[in-house]
């Protein structure tokens, strides 16, 4: 049985005994001798915020967690979805969620269908809308608050339909904020949803709000796309040989493109990065690229100091990729894009942040400041084990730190090794 705590620290805005006007005093999210030392946990931190409540949730394993602008999902180790609704919320989800008796109290409902179809991946960030990937191939879509715009492409269960897909299999999905881009395992790229800016990089433009789906245009593109990127209205696309492409809007600069660029909007367009990009770190309207050789280029919006201040990129919109300058970048281990802030994990774990996040818990930074997570976590070392990463997932209305295990139960259960996680060893499955 896994004994994995869940940590989500959210706000109760219903309470109405609470002086606004009264300095909060500092309230840990939860008495430390309930979790070991060096445990996992996942923290939630929500900026919406009146008074703070707190929830351990024990047995789950979370592997990932995705955060939109009104919902927490989680994914566990046997491919089921959880997820937090905002409180008091009637929405569209209800038909398909069960409360099990274990999770009442923790106040998190279980997809029931992902018990019979595990899921492999999910994908949100900006919108309300989210996909769960499953491992059969499906593809349902979430939170479009019964548009009947999206809900056409859907059947009942909100499973997209697979005439859209032409036989293909989706692996990677990115969220915009009314797009979505859907990427195949042989490489082939569709879009959905608004096209006006050409976000889709299909070559029929759409009025806006509209709803389309459609097949990106790649083929002057040779080499495979193996990941793709949504930002509110811009598109990216990664090759296996690490060019990185760009289509949509070229407003605040999001694109990548220089100032005087005159590429086709709805058509994916190389951004001039010399060296090869492994990694992309997608913001609302900003965006950080990280190299091969551990070097990190930004653009985009940088009117909250998101990408904080420096001396060769504005204020207000970096055009065209700029090294990350004020950070050391060879110190980086993690990186995350926000609404209008984003977050360094270092290599020694320590957490810095710039712009404006999670406004309750982190107030606005104009160059990268370090973030006491210990201070939310009430414990004396942040997750010092190697054997597990901790994780960063921003979206406007959430910031969350998990961690996950990077070495798997054999390895740990390496008996030469044992006194190594003798600290740990409840949170082990079995």
């Amino acid at each position: 049985m896994s004994l994995r705590a869940l940590m989500i620290y959210q706000s109760n805005l219903n309470d109405s005994t609470h002086d606004k006007n009264e300095p909060e005093k500092q309230q840990y999210p939860y008495n430390p001798c309930q979790l070991k030392y060096n445990e996992p946990f996942t923290l939630i931190l929500n900026r919406e915020h009146v008074n703070k409540k707190v929830l351990l949730i024990k047995g789950i394993n979370i592997i990932d967690v995705k955060v939109s602008n009104s919902y927490c999902v989680l994914l566990d180790q046997f491919g089921k979805v959880y997820i937090k609704l905002p409180d008091n919320d009637n929405s569209e989800l209800d038909k398909f969620l069960f409360e099990e008796n274990d999770n009442k109290e923790n106040e998190i409902k279980l997809f029931k269908f992902t018990k019979d179809e595990p899921i492999e991946k999910i994908f949100a960030k900006f919108s309300s809308m989210f996909i769960l990937l499953s491992k059969k191939g499906n593809v349902y879509l979430f939170g479009t608050s019964n548009d009947s715009k999206y809900n056409k492409y859907l059947d009942e269960n909100n499973k997209l339909n697979d005439e859209y897909l032409k036989g293909e299999r989706i692996i990677e999905v990115s969220c915009g904020e009314a797009h979505i881009l859907l990427l195949s395992e042989s490489g082939k790229l569709f879009g959905f949803g608004d096209n006006y800016y050409g976000q889709l990089g299909a070559k029929e433009i759409s009025d806006y709000g509209d709803v389309i789906f459609k097949e990106s245009q790649i083929d002057h593109i040779y080499s495979k796309i193996v990941k793709v990127y949504a930002t509110y209205n811009t598109s990216f696309a990664l090759t296996e040989t690490g060019e990185l492409y760009s289509c949509g809007s070229t407003d605040y600069a999001a694109s990548g493109m220089p100032f005087d660029c005159k590429n086709e909007r709805n058509k994916l367009t190389r951004v001039p990065i010399k060296e090869k990009v492994v990694e992309v770190y997608n913001g609302y309207f900003f965006v950080a690229v990280r190299t091969i050789n551990s070097k990190f280029y930004v653009f985009g919006y940088n009117n909250f100091n998101q990408f904080g201040e420096s001396t060769t990129y504005s204020n207000s919109q970096i055009y065209g990729p700029h090294l990350l300058n004020n950070f050391n970048n060879n110190d980086i281990e993690e990186m995350e894009c926000g609404e209008y802030g984003s977050i360094i994990v270092t290599k020694s774990r320590k957490i810095y942040y710039s712009g404006e996040l999670a406004q309750a818990f982190m107030e606005r930074k104009n160059n990268f400041t370090e973030f006491d997570l210990r201070a939310h976590l009430g414990n004396h070392q942040v997750f010092s084990n190697q054997n597990f990463k901790l994780n960063v997932r921003a979206a406007s209305t959430f910031v969350v730190f998990f961690v996950t295990t990077t070495k798997t139960i054999t390895d740990i259960f390496n008996m030469k090794n044992i006194w190594k996680i003798s600290d740990i060893t409840c949170i082990c499955n079995q």
